[in-house]
């Protein structure tokens, strides 16, 4: 045992998972003994327990060995009651629980010992791809069984009148009626699911629950030094794009749909957009769009053209990053510049996450799931000595796909070190008539250029395209597979994945040029689902449940599609790693096998990178890791590759 300065943990030790993790029972909610548990609390921020400025009002139970529920006044600190029936129980039910999760953890609950179950989560399970309306409200009245819905404390909820201020008769009603609704939408709903074969993706879903609800707490820091002088570039560059924009354009005022439009067709005589009947593409009211999107899909002709488009779309991208970063991120500097998110499980129609702003006056917020790569410098860790440490799965879909389709080539390319699937697309995308498809075969621009088309083909169908017939051709398992996909959708209107979800399209045909609709969602969904909602999820479950056991002083900061970012202390990164490496692969070939049934045939293969800021850039041309913030010095040519 070592001591860090922090907690006492174990070096040699990668921890271990609890058995309702290593050993995945979804039986368990057939047949285990639970609570149901509703919340009522203060509204600010929604009620989230992450503002400590708010505080519960009652909190009312249901146990399955009781007949009648339970209820408590008062707020964390006199829950006594439920936290000894939450200890009784193998799992815990709520309606949205990562909302319950959140409170649990203020109310001393190690979140890492309690197994949930969420309604809201086993509807958009049941779903599928699906567009179902989630609220309780209609979960009761879809399983039939609909309470009596109390249209007093519903309004009042609504107009935003606190449940503290509510009469104490009514705020008590409505909590229980809400306990009584979630437990009969709860017995209805896993008798379906078992049903469907269900069960093993909400157990799934409901495993990674706590570990978002952490993450929304933690929020991830910002560089302020960096994101200043970031702020003030910006500022600069934003006027001098508008005083060129000013000058190309005469001065018209480009927010005006008349002007811009006459500017655009008349002035610059751009061709207007067609759609695939070949009619040129207009607005409701008959009128040639201006909108960002068709602006930036015109064909350039001609140099003024070009420079046009090329000022505008610069133009629109600074203000997207000063909406939607920069300004958030500079007014949270005055409050330690911390940026917070919100995590969604129930918004993608592939299943894996998503994040959206968090509606707050008090937290300063982001959508941290995908932010522009080239702003990821400005978050650092929050303590010196720590680094931000990033685990990717590399070629995380590439190798689904792989598994999901028993492709051998796919398989024998990924364990070829001598092959660069990367590579192999630039030789056809530039003509290089190359011999070997190693990695310093051909230019690193030329590589990096050719990335944005590798695998596409993955997820369309077009013979038109020398791409599409050269990867579809040399992996024809896949495009075998895939297309009894899409045949399948065709004759049954839904496809199951291998994991047990099932995706629909009730209106799927054959188009008048031949092809399948919804071809591309059909093999989208399977392929990137697996690798980005099963695979990263259960990863970053067993690295969290890790970290628990040993005590470490890490802590996760965000997850994204095929990735995990963590705060590492430098003390511990050697740890840091041997837990990742454990939970990223054994962990997940365990999971996945006993939850699922499924084996990996293609081993996953990680990346982790330690650094003070959260990510850097790649130079095209030497290959050098740098902050695209700052100005990169190339190095020239490496290795032999220019």
């Amino acid at each position: 045992m070592v001591a860090t300065g922090y907690k006492v943990f174990n070096i040699m030790s990668v921890g271990t998972l609890p058995k309702f993790v290593s050993n995945p029972d979804p039986s368990i909610y057939m047949r285990g003994r639970y609570v149901v548990v509703d919340l009522e609390t203060t509204l600010l921020d929604n009620g989230w327990a992450g503002n400590l400025n708010n505080s519960l009002v009652i909190a009312a139970w249901k146990c399955s060995w009781a007949t009648l529920p339970k209820y408590s006044w008062g707020n964390e600190f006199h829950q006594e009651a439920l936290l000894e029936d939450i200890s009784l129980a193998d799992f815990v039910v709520a309606q949205g629980n990562k909302f319950e999760y959140g409170w649990f953890n203020r109310f001393g609950i190690k979140l890492e010992s309690v197994l949930g179950y969420d309604t809201l989560l086993g509807h958009y399970v049941l779903a599928g791809n699906r567009a179902w309306k989630l609220d309780l409200d209609s979960l009761a009245d879809f399983y039939g069984v609909g309470a009596p819905k109390n249209k007093l404390a519903k309004r009042s909820m609504k107009c935003g009148i606190c449940p503290s201020q509510w009469p104490k008769g009514l705020v008590q009603n409505y909590c229980l009626g809400d306990v009584l609704t979630t437990e009969a939408v709860f017995l209805k709903q896993r008798q379906i699911l078992d049903q469907e074969g269900l069960l093993p993706v909400v157990y799934h879903r409901c495993l990674f629950t706590p570990v978002l609800a952490e993450l929304e707490h933690r929020g991830m820091c910002l560089d302020a030094p960096a994101l200043k002088d970031e702020y003030v570039k910006q500022r600069y560059r934003q006027a001098e794009l508008e005083n060129e924009l000013k000058t190309i354009t005469g001065g018209i005022n480009i927010s005006s749909t008349k002007q811009l439009g006459k500017f655009l067709y008349e002035d610059m005589q751009f061709t207007p957009l067609k759609d695939r009947f070949n009619r040129i593409i207009t607005t409701k009211s008959g009128k040639l769009p201006t909108n960002e999107k068709t602006i930036t899909t015109l064909k350039a002709t001609n140099k003024a053209q070009r420079r046009f488009l090329k000022l505008y779309t610069e133009a629109k991208k600074i203000s997207s990053a000063f909406s939607k970063f920069l300004t958030p991120g500079m007014n949270s500097l005055e409050s330690g510049g911390m940026l917070y998110a919100q995590f969604s499980q129930t918004t993608a129609r592939t299943h894996r996450l998503a994040s959206t702003k968090r509606r707050s006056n008090t937290f300063h917020s982001i959508q941290l799931q995908n932010p522009p790569r080239i702003y990821k410098p400005l978050f650092r860790a929050r303590q010196d000595g720590w680094k931000v440490v990033e685990v990717d799965f590399a070629g995380a879909e590439f190798a689904s796909a792989g598994i999901l389709t028993n492709d051998p080539q796919i398989k024998a390319d990924i364990a070829d070190p001598n092959f660069d699937i990367h590579t192999f697309s630039a030789n056809t995308k530039f003509n290089l008539n190359l011999t070997s498809f190693s990695k310093g075969s051909c230019s690193s621009e030329n590589r990096q250029d050719a990335k944005e088309q590798t695998f596409a083909p993955m997820y369309r169908d077009r013979p038109d395209l020398d791409w599409d017939v050269e990867f579809r051709s040399r992996y024809s398992q896949l495009d075998k597979v895939q297309r009894k996909w899409a045949e399948t959708v065709l004759r049954t209107k839904q496809l199951t994945a291998p994991w047990g979800l099932k995706f629909y399209w009730p209106d799927c045909e054959v188009l008048r040029n031949g092809s399948i609709k919804y071809v591309r969602n059909i093999y989208n969904y399977l392929v990137q689902g697996f690798a980005t909602a099963e695979w990263t999820p259960i990863a970053a479950v067993c690295l969290w449940h890790r970290l628990k056991s040993v005590g470490s002083n890490a802590f996760l900061v965000n997850t994204q599609h095929d990735s995990v970012v963590s705060e590492v202390p430098n003390t511990e990164l050697e740890q840091f790693d041997q837990i990742v490496q454990q939970s990223f692969t054994k962990d997940l070939d365990t999971v996945l096998k006993n939850l699922y049934n499924i084996t990996l045939t293609i081993p996953t293969s990680i990346e982790v990178t330690a650094r003070t800021n959260w990510k850097g850039a790649r130079c095209k041309v030497c290959s050098q890791e740098f902050n695209p913030l700052t100005n990169h010095e190339c190095r020239g040519v490496i290795n032999g590759i220019n």
